[in-house]
Order: C-alpha cells, then sequence, then structure tokens
C-alpha cells in the first residue's frame, strides 16, 4: 500500500480481519500487522466463540459466509458440582439464539485469503514494539521479519491483538478495570470431539475444570492447578487422570471400567448403541426416525432407532427439542416419523402422562457403563418414591461416586422413562433436573397422588 494508511491494524485475528473487511469495504485505506507467519497461524489450532448478534452483522456486510461455513452452533452449557449437575438451555431463554464456534486458526486461513485477494495488505511477521499518539496521528514502531525497525504514520490504531494491546496502552485516557484471581490453569485444546456436546463448568474441592466445545473434532479443556506448577509438571496420563477426578470427563473409554480400547469396543454396541467410530462420528450409518409433539408438559420429542426408543426430550420450545437431537446425532439420518409411528409416539406420551402404568417399549439405551448401571438402579425406583444421590451411589455398590451419579442423571436421554426425576437431594429438597425443575415437580406430585 502506497502512501499514509487510514488505520493501522495490530493483530490478524478474526477482530482484526473482520475490522479489515469492513474498511475495505467502505475504501478506508488501512495496514494489519501480525507477528506471526501466516503459515504459523494458520497450523496452530484454535477456536472461538461469535455471538448470534455479531454473525447478524456480518451477515448483513456479506461476510458471514465464511465464518457460518465453518461453524458448530452452541445451545447449552451445563454447570456441575460433586452433588449434581444442572443443564442450562440458554438457547431457549434468548429466542433460539445460539453461540457460533468457529475453528479459529481455518475462519483466519479464509478471511486472508478473502482480504488480499480483494487487495488488502496484511504484513505477516511484523511485530508492533511501541505506539505513540501526537497531534498528527498514531506512530508504529516495527520490526520486520528481518529484525529490522521502521516506523508507520496512520490517522488511526485498532489494537486487535488481545488484552496486553499496546495501542490499548497508549490510550490515555482510558480506563482500564482488571481483577487478577488466585489461580493457574492448564488449557489443551485436543483434535478429538468433545465428551459431552456442550459446554461444561465443573466445580470440585480439587479445582476448577472446564470442557468447551470447540467443533465437530475440536475441544478445550480448562484444569485449574496448583500456583507452583508448569506444564512440564503435568503429563497427559496425569491431565487425564485430574479431569476425571474434577468431573469434566464422564464418557472416557477407562470411566468405563475397560482396561484397553479393543475390550471397550467389543462391548461398544452394548455401552453407545453403535460402534464406537459411529458414536464418534455422531452417528454415522445410524438411521433415528422421531416427531415432535405435546404434552401436558410441553414440547416432547420421541426418537427411535433399530434397537428401540433412544430419546424422550421434554421442553417448551419444539425446534430446541430438534437442535438436541441433531446435537446427539449430528450425522445420523435424521428422519420424520410416519402415522404409524405417530401411533407409537401416542403411546410414550401416553406414559409420561401416567409413569405408574410403565412402558412396553424396546428402549435403546446409551451410556458408559458405569452410566447403565446408575439407570438400572433408577429404574427400580417405584412411582411415587424418592432416593438420594447418595441412596443410588449405594444401591450400584459405589458409595463414593456420588458426584458421578448426578452426571449420570444430567446424561439421560430417555425423559421418565428412566426416572432420574425421582432422584432428589439428602435432605428431600430438589435438585436440577436436565427438563426443568417445575416439570420434575409436577411429575413427583403426579406419582404421589397415584
Amino acid at each position: 500500500m502506497s502512501g499514509r494508511p487510514g488505520v493501522a491494524i495490530v493483530g490478524a485475528g478474526p477482530a482484526g480481519l473482520v475490522v479489515a473487511h469492513l474498511l475495505q469495504r467502505e475504501a478506508i485505506p488501512f495496514v494489519v500487522f501480525e507477528r506471526q507467519a501466516l503459515a504459523d497461524l494458520a497450523s496452530r489450532p484454535k477456536a472461538g466463540l461469535v455471538e448470534y448478534r455479531t454473525v447478524q452483522l456480518l451477515a448483513r456486510e456479506g461476510i458471514a459466509g465464511r465464518i457460518v461455513q465453518f461453524t458448530t452452533e452452541n445451545h447449552r452449557s451445563e454447570f456441575r458440582t460433586p452433588e449434581e449437575s444442572v443443564l442450562l438451555e440458554y438457547a431457549a431463554l434468548t429466542g433460539g439464539r445460539p453461540h457460533y464456534i468457529y475453528p479459529q486458526h481455518e475462519l483466519v486461513q479464509q478471511l486472508c485469503e478473502a482480504l488480499t485477494a480483494a487487495g488488502g495488505e496484511v504484513r505477516f511477521g511484523h511485530t508492533v514494539r511501541a505506539v505513540t499518539a501526537d497531534s498528527s496521528g498514531v506512530v508504529l514502531s516495527v520490526e520486520g521479519p528481518d529484525g529490522a525497525p521502521s516506523q508507520v504514520r496512520s490517522q488511526a490504531a485498532a489494537g486487535c491483538d488481545g488484552s496486553g494491546s499496546l495501542v490499548a496502552a497508549a490510550m490515555t485516557k482510558a480506563r482500564v478495570s482488571e481483577q487478577s484471581l488466585p489461580g493457574r490453569f492448564l488449557v489443551l485444546v485436543a483434535a478429538a470431539p468433545p465428551l459431552d456436546g456442550h459446554t461444561v463448568y465443573a466445580a470440585h474441592p480439587r479445582g476448577f475444570a472446564g470442557q468447551m466445545r470447540r467443533g465437530p473434532a475440536q475441544t478445550r479443556y480448562y484444569l485449574e492447578i496448583p500456583a507452583t506448577d508448569t506444564a512440564a509438571d503435568w503429563p497427559e496420563r496425569r491431565v487425564r487422570n485430574e479431569l476425571d477426578g474434577s468431573g469434566t470427563v464422564t464418557e472416557a473409554i477407562f470411566d468405563a471400567g475397560y482396561d484397553s480400547t479393543g475390550r471397550f469396543y467389543e462391548k461398544s454396541r452394548e455401552i453407545l448403541g453403535m460402534t464406537p467410530s459411529n458414536y464418534r462420528k455422531g452417528g454415522a450409518n445410524t438411521e433415528i426416525r422421531f416427531t415432535i409433539g405435546e404434552c401436558s408438559l410441553g414440547s416432547i420429542l420421541v426418537a427411535t432407532s433399530e434397537r428401540g426408543v433412544c430419546a424422550i426430550l421434554l421442553g417448551d420450545d419444539p425446534d430446541a427439542l430438534a437442535r438436541d437431537l441433531q446435537d446427539r446425532f449430528p450425522r445420523a439420518g435424521l428422519i420424520g416419523g410416519d402415522r404409524e409411528f405417530e401411533q407409537l409416539v401416542a403411546r410414550v406420551v401416553g406414559f409420561v402422562e401416567s409413569p405408574g402404568l410403565g412402558l412396553d417399549l424396546p428402549l435403546d439405551v446409551r451410556g458408559t457403563a458405569f452410566q447403565q448401571r446408575v439407570w438400572q438402579a433408577l429404574r427400580k425406583i417405584p412411582a411415587g418414591s424418592t432416593a438420594s444421590y447418595a441412596d443410588v451411589a449405594k444401591r450400584i455398590g459405589s458409595p463414593g461416586s456420588v458426584r458421578a451419579v448426578a452426571q449420570a442423571c444430567a446424561a439421560n436421554t430417555l425423559a421418565v422413562a428412566i426416572p432420574c426425576h425421582r432422584v432428589v437431594k439428602n435432605d428431600g429438597a430438589l435438585s436440577g433436573y436436565r427438563w426443568g425443575v417445575e416439570r420434575k415437580r409436577t411429575l413427583l406430585e403426579r406419582e404421589a397422588q397415584r
């Protein structure tokens, strides 16, 4: 670019590149400085979130397609403690507005290609060392790939390189509010699908752990570690053990009690309802029929596989129920039910209205070996009775696994058929329920009257 740029943008991440696209659309001169080489930036797996309104803005600007093309939508978050687990369907509270999760390194490469093809200038391998402002604009001290220094003058500068941006530091009238938290976190980005199809925040006596869904085949984990530890103190095996203990990973192979992947694969159809490869692929090569209807508890989705009823979901928003099924089996063949299937759905609805009558239909129960043990114990709790999480843990011969029992209840996708609504706190108070505490209360009140 010849002459003085109108805007100097520091940072070629999604924010900086989107700003560059908007400037280019308005024919405002700019230059983008990025300290990393494009090859390094595009090869390092990273992921980020774009909230709903931002995507709508980008759609109006004609550049959202490049974001949506690579994204996964996230509609829910789960909050876990050793005693209970609560699943928050936040999209249902926001009119169906999700977060868009995208692989940042792929997005950056696509945006850069589109920007430079249209004549935009992105200087990779250029590090901004200092930013000053005077009456004529902004001066950036830049170090090139060969170490040679230079100065660039612009009318304005945009700091898109994080909270420690030198552009932000140069804004003398800016007010910065910071809070330092006592703690240290280990962050891992795994090239593997998430073990739970949504964001998980887990509070445990040993600290915080989190699982952030970052795409169909990418997951970010957060693990609180002692302040004196470094990454070298945390080899892969220790990380796996701690994530298991902190309540984030609940469906790992070794959680299921198998000492080899071979033994796990042999039992996979019993545990997962399909082979591990199809399960990891979101139900690939699996056909699932479903119908959404209404009952006294709100909207209800019933889905069946070749093995039996695989999902009974409750909620207020039919679209949210459909997304829930799609998130669980994103690559399965989802087929709307016909008239014959609707008769089966009517039997399920009748069962939901009167659980004490029982459901004389085969179930396709999918979960780990531990979850299967918990769910079998739940089905033995008579209608009109309740049990605490501690009671269930004792009944399956694992009294120390109260937290894991709560997680298994939260993972249940067969409402009422696997009666997790009959599990309460030690004092008898109602705890979290995947389909809402009020539905749990209604079900228990119905069963108590019969």
